[in-house]
């Protein structure tokens, strides 16, 4: 257990065939992860990304920016004029739109989590990887 051993428990489905990317590597240390998961050249919205692993697998993440764009448009690797670009989108107010809101889902490991068993985490794990 601990933050080295999440570190390593965390490493295995995500390299995985390269389909999960954790973004800010491990340098935090922090039991959070943030991901973006990829299907052939594409990316799968974050959001439907967290409904997939709730409604197939009962696991909970949440999806967007959580109320840190500027930090999360670095950490997507957003330039400033591509920012601009996407926050002039959203102002239209058109529902289509909205899928443009970048962000990524993000899943809450360890001990502070409300689960911290071993299996629990391996769980969360597996099933992020499936999907």
């Amino acid at each position: 257990r601990g933050r080295a051993g999440l570190a390593s428990r965390v490493a295995r489905p995500v390299a995985g065939g390269g389909r999960m990317v954790v973004l800010g590597g491990e340098a935090t240390g922090a039991p959070i992860l943030s991901v973006l998961a990829r299907v052939g050249p594409a990316w799968l919205h974050h959001n439907f990304f967290c409904q997939l692993l709730n409604d197939l697998f009962g696991v909970q993440a949440r999806g967007g920016c959580q109320c840190a764009g500027p930090f999360a448009h670095d950490l997507l690797g957003l330039s400033d004029d591509a920012s601009d670009a996407v926050q002039r989108a959203l102002l239209t107010k058109r529902a289509d739109r909205e899928l443009l809101r970048p962000g990524f889902a993000r899943l809450s490991l360890g001990p502070t989590a409300a689960w911290a068993s071993d299996d629990e985490v391996a769980y969360v794990l597996d099933a992020a990887a499936l999907v």
